[in-house]
């Protein structure tokens, strides 16, 4: 009887394992959606519009935040916004959202520091000067829910959370169908 109590405690905690690490696998894959490093289909929609394609493989816009608003890219390396001429995107610093804009900031190719602010049905962003904001904060100045730092280097620690539960789910999961298999073969045999 002790035999089977322990079979069945080793089962559970298997059972267990597998599901945490399954959960945080989950979790953390969901988060990396904002950094597009999810390997999960995750239905994220940021207010009014969709982030997508954070790293482009595309040799039109390699290494760009593309972010949009019914199809059209709000905001990509080396793009002249509409509506200002003068301003060339250089990089994208980091970007943000609520339900009702997207902010992002970006360099320019003259190496200052601005705030693209999209609306929803607007195709024209307002880039704003980032000196001339008195309030540092871009999560407070524009009442934003979430301010991704850096879009193009997800955070290792996310990253190797979800690496390492994937493999402990797998790993969790080959052990208890070997388990399962053995189990049925042994009882087959008592049966024989």
């Amino acid at each position: 009887m002790k035999a089977i109590n322990k079979k069945n405690y080793k089962n559970i905690l298997l059972l267990i394992i597998g599901i945490i690490s399954a959960i945080t696998s989950f979790i953390a894959d969901e988060e990396l959606y904002y950094y597009a490093e999810n390997k999960f289909p995750h239905a994220k929609i940021l207010g009014f519009a969709e982030v997508t394609n954070m790293h482009s493989i595309s040799n039109i816009f390699p290494d760009c935040v593309d972010l949009r608003d019914d199809g059209l890219p709000i905001i990509t390396k080396d793009c002249v916004p509409r509506g200002y001429s003068t301003i060339k995107v250089d990089s994208i610093i980091s970007y943000g959202f609520n339900d009702s804009i997207i902010v992002a900031q970006f360099l320019s190719a003259e190496g200052k520091e601005y705030y693209a602010v999209s609306m929803p049905f607007i195709y024209q962003p307002t880039i704003i000067l980032s000196d001339t904001i008195t309030e540092t904060n871009p999560v407070k100045k524009f009442a934003l829910t979430k301010w991704v730092t850096n879009p193009h280097c997800a955070p290792y620690k996310l990253l190797m959370a979800r690496n390492c539960s994937m493999v402990v789910f797998f790993l969790m999961l080959v052990l208890g169908l070997r388990r399962i298999i053995t189990d049925a073969l042994n009882s087959k045999r008592k049966c024989l």
